[in-house]
């Protein structure tokens, strides 16, 4: 399991990294494009927005990483407990199953909304077309809407998570004398 954690902070280090170096190469583009708008506030208000939704999907998306892995690693105590159990002859056969299916079932979902997460630190926002004065406004309200959405995307994943190892936390207590089981 610890090898499992040291392979997703390596692969959450890297694309971390990746992102950030996407993130600056689409700022640099747009800053090309933002030649073409003559008010220089409006350029500052539109390079200050870009920043502030990178900066933000990037918190954001690290928050999501780190919920994920305390959810897994809330899972890996459930297994154990549950391993501990069927050890020693508490839980039947009909229990087993059903809570061994609702821990796969939430290992399933935290993988899913663990790719969903990694998926977008791929994505880096950044206006296309030319970018003027009358359409600035409604091609910085695109970007933020297209963040939204995704970041709303990966919320309810994250949430769906959530609820599949809190099934299987209810699943395993919900059979009688579990925590009697004492074996190491």
């Amino acid at each position: 399991y610890r090898e499992k954690i040291a392979n997703v902070r390596e692969s959450r280090e890297e694309k971390q990294n990746k992102f950030r170096e996407l993130a600056v190469q689409r700022k640099e583009e747009f800053q090309q494009r933002l030649m073409q708008v003559r008010d220089e506030r409006k350029k500052q208000i539109a390079q200050h927005i870009l920043e502030r939704l990178t900066s933000l999907k990037e918190r954001l998306l690290n928050h999501f990483l780190d919920v994920l892995g305390h959810l897994e690693t809330v899972l890996v105590n459930i297994t154990t407990r549950t391993d501990k159990a069927v050890q020693a002859g508490i839980l039947g056969e009909e229990a087993v199953n059903e809570v061994y299916s609702k821990i796969d079932e939430a290992y399933e979902a935290i993988a899913s909304a663990r790719g969903l997460v990694e998926d977008q630190f791929d994505v880096v926002y950044s206006p296309e077309g030319e970018v003027d004065d009358i359409i600035l406004r409604d091609v910085m309200k695109e970007m933020r809407d297209a963040l939204k959405g995704d970041l709303e995307e990966v919320r309810e994943a994250v949430k769906d998570a959530f609820k599949a190892v809190r099934e299987a936390a209810v699943a395993l207590a919900q059979e009688p004398r579990v925590d009697e089981a004492e074996i190491e």
